[in-house]
């Protein structure tokens, strides 16, 4: 059962005569219930605002409540405007081809206030990676650009695709949130543009984002260019000498380039570096004679810091971005899969 309590304004309030003692209204100007006494109003309960929606937590960041999305979802403000919110928003990254994927655009804004209301979440999926078919023959698909994420009017856009002539215009690195790396061999394809630069603080509305680096044009290999990140470009894949790993034959060898590292962020109250580019792919024919052990994925690029995909441990399943990181996929014939973009909202309760 409710009571109601008398609603005005300030202005109706002061307009009030012969007042008494103990008369109680709710201000909607104040947005507090008042009891007037001796000449006075006086502000009594505060009508404080709350929110919800995604996996919340009080206890990481001291001080703080922090809602995490994953999936898409909504964002509610409820009773009064949330003041000082901080949000950090990533696109979808990119999958890996030869090239390697670029990571989604980084949005981060401080000392926001959202009006009550309902503020709907959408995170972008990773962009899928080149897989194989039979006979270990690449399979390609759409060009690996990862979608986009949306919060409050912003878009984070998803990273760009890793570059191959069968799957990509000419080979080019998709442009996006961080481009994707171009494919490499004669004559050598340029990385994809990105939205944006990089920084440390609060971002554009478009977002930070890196292009990706271009592949190498030596012929009779592919040392593709590694996927932008957040926080510097993609690297360019690289000729090697025709010595490589202790071979003494004659052979065209490359490396594929790094990918660019992403950006570091203590939103949640745990350091956490996010939307790295996927390292490009690269190979070296025939085989060395005396290839050290795992000798094979140190031809290819490293992702970048943040949860780029990489060849290194020469583990597949280690091929994709990291998850929820906005990552791009290392470059393959089987490339990997860019990660899922994700969204943070945190705001002080003190």
């Amino acid at each position: 059962v409710g009571v109601g309590i008398a609603t005005t304004t300030t202005a109706g309030r002061d307009a009030g005569i012969g007042t008494a003692n103990g008369a109680l209204i709710f201000n909607s100007t104040t947005k507090q219930l008042e009891v007037f006494y001796n000449g006075t109003w006086t502000g009594g309960l505060t009508r404080s605002f709350r929110a919800t929606g995604g996996s919340e937590d009080e206890g990481t960041r001291d001080g703080w409540k922090v809602h995490t999305f994953t999936g898409s979802g909504a964002f509610n403000v409820i009773n009064d405007s949330a003041p000082n919110v901080q949000y950090l928003i990533i696109g979808g990254g990119g999958g890996g081809s030869y090239g390697g994927g670029g990571a989604g655009a980084v949005i981060y804004k401080t000392g926001v206030t959202l009006p009550v209301g309902t503020y709907p979440v959408v995170i972008g999926g990773g962009g899928p990676g080149s897989t194989l078919g039979p006979g270990n023959n690449p399979v390609y698909g759409p060009d690996g650009t990862g979608n986009d994420t949306t919060f409050n009017g912003l878009t984070a856009d998803g990273g760009g695709g890793g570059g191959y002539p069968q799957k990509t215009p000419s080979g080019d690195g998709m442009p996006g949130g961080s481009g994707g790396g171009g494919y490499g061999m004669s004559p050598g394809r340029p990385g994809g543009s990105a939205t944006g630069g990089s920084g440390s603080g609060a971002s554009p509305d478009s977002g930070w984002g890196r292009p990706g680096g271009s592949g190498n044009p030596q012929p009779g290999t592919s040392n593709s260019g590694g996927g932008g990140g957040a926080g510097t470009a993609g690297n360019a894949g690289a000729a090697t000498p025709t010595t490589f790993f202790g071979s003494t034959k004659s052979a065209p060898h490359g490396i594929g380039g790094d990918g660019g590292n992403g950006l570091p962020y203590s939103i949640t109250g745990v350091n956490v570096t996010y939307a790295g580019g996927g390292g490009g792919y690269a190979f070296y024919q025939p085989n060395p004679p005396a290839t050290p052990a795992n000798g094979v994925p140190f031809s290819r690029g490293q992702g970048g810091s943040g949860g780029g995909g990489s060849q290194r441990p020469g583990d597949p399943g280690d091929f994709a971005g990291r998850a929820n990181s906005g990552s791009g996929g290392a470059g393959s014939a089987g490339g990997g899969t860019g990660a899922s973009g994700i969204v943070i909202i945190a705001y002080p309760t003190t």
